[in-house]
């Protein structure tokens, strides 16, 4: 039976043994392994406190939610006995929206769990200030403050059920999933998955293509998910199988485990400020004008609601080059620092061409506006409003909002997960045939031909 264990250790470090330090590896491999057993059932037997035990005895009794039950005993919460009464019983510092009464008989306890209770000075502190330094933690603004969102449907089933992760105290549970609250799962891109994929944003399906993307699904299986994201890259000359090898997600956007997930490019990408290259802050400033935020002399609008939600990026040029500087760092990680300036060069040529395209589109439908040929709402801003998503009257502001929000969001998307496919098919070129349809559809409306 030892002779087998060994032989399974071996495997798992890659083949027979090729040395007597190889040999010793796996032996105390597999000595932590039954120690690791023996520690696994000393917990089972210990979780229990008294009020624990209490919760538990009563779901069993009736069935009630036993599927949390399990999951919670092969929790990191269970093995150092926080129990049902440290989540489902608000702190002192609980916002009352959440006190969403429960059928428990104990009136103390709640259905909702407060954030609150997680970000206590004992527990997870720094990744709660971390957080609300994030985007997660504006994605319910980013719902509130569009123009008109109140009209797109849906609730929990539509953009609710995404951007609530920032909505009542922000939800620590939206990554990781109640109740076994798994770090290595929500290492993993498929927790990103359940909100960051589909028509508008398919940053998911990118990845998966990529070249990264390759790697983790041929690899990603044998790897130790539970190491600390600051540590899988640790040691670059000493090889370890289970280590990630290459990048996901939480590797680019938690570096080192970070909950301030943020880019410099904010939600749209569309900085408010662009160090250096004034050509491209122009076109910048059409498509803010397109949005609403700018008048036609370039001045604000008044729109502050849309900065403060994140939807655009209000960074100085300091800033914004320091946020790319610590996303080359990242990337140095595994690649030379010369091919990681040249990739981003590239990219920021693509995307000072693609917004070129875009302001060119802006301006087309802004002179429809300005010449009374399209009607201009009494809810608009100074200029138009792509804002307001598909929630618009004709076809060409449809033309422009599908423009923006899908083929200029791929466009941008494709460039910078390194997916050439993306930003060449789904986006550059779309973004042309897009312009040109609205090139024709401006000299039919001037022309009065529907």
């Amino acid at each position: 039976m030892l002779a087998k264990k060994i032989d399974e250790s071996a495997n798992r470090f890659g083949g027979p043994f090729t040395s007597w330090n190889h040999f010793l590896r796996c032996i105390c491999l597999l000595l932590f392994t039954v120690a690791g057993c023996a520690e696994v059932r000393e917990l089972r037997e210990s979780y229990y406190t008294p009020e624990t035990e209490k919760c538990i005895n009563c779901h069993s009794e009736r069935g009630i939610s036993m599927s949390a039950i399990r999951d919670w005993k092969l929790s990191l919460h269970a093995a150092k006995k926080i129990g049902c009464n440290g989540c489902h019983v608000p702190v002192e510092a609980a916002s009352e929206i959440l006190f969403t009464p429960s059928a428990c008989e104990d009136k103390n306890v709640r259905r909702v769990v407060s954030p609150k209770n997680c970000l206590t000075s004992k527990c997870h502190e720094e990744q709660g200030k971390q957080f609300d330094r994030s985007k997660h933690a504006r994605a319910w603004d980013v719902v509130v403050d569009m123009a008109r969102s109140h009209e797109l449907t849906g609730g929990e089933q539509g953009c609710e059920g995404c951007h609530r992760i920032g909505k009542d105290e922000e939800k620590c549970d939206s990554c990781h999933t109640r109740h076994r609250f798994s770090t290595a799962w929500a290492r993993r891109p498929e927790t990103c998955e359940a909100c960051h994929k589909g028509a508008e944003h398919p940053e998911t399906e990118m990845y998966m293509s990529s070249k990264h993307g390759s790697v983790y699904r041929l690899e990603s299986n044998t790897w130790n998910w539970f190491r600390k994201i600051g540590d899988w890259y640790g040691g670059p000359f000493e090889a370890w199988s289970k280590s990630p090898r290459t990048a996901v997600c939480v590797t680019c956007h938690m570096d080192k485990g970070n909950h301030a997930i943020t880019t410099s490019w904010g939600i749209l990408a569309v900085p408010l400020v662009l160090g250096g290259d004034e050509e491209w802050f122009d076109y910048r400033k059409t498509i803010l004008k397109g949005f609403g935020v700018l008048d036609e002399e370039g001045k604000p609008t008044g729109r502050q609601d849309i900065i403060d939600a994140g939807i655009l990026s209000e960074l100085s040029s300091e800033e914004w080059l320091a946020q790319r500087e610590a996303m080359v760092k990242v990337c140095t990680q595994c690649h030379t620092r010369t091919y990681v300036i040249e990739k981003f060069k590239n990219a920021d040529n693509i995307m000072k061409a693609s917004d070129a395209l875009m302001a060119e589109a802006v301006s087309i439908v802004e002179d429809l506006y300005n010449n009374k040929v399209l009607p201009r709402e009494r809810h608009f801003p100074a200029h138009g409003d792509i804002l307001r998503f598909y929630e618009t009257d004709t076809q060409i502001e449809q033309m422009l909002y599908r423009m923006f929000f899908t083929h200029r969001m791929r466009n941008f998307q494709g460039i910078y997960h390194i997916v050439p496919e993306y930003q060449q098919w789904y986006g550059w070129k779309e973004m042309k045939i897009e312009l040109e349809k609205i090139k024709a559809e401006a000299e039919k409306l001037r022309s009065g031909k529907q």
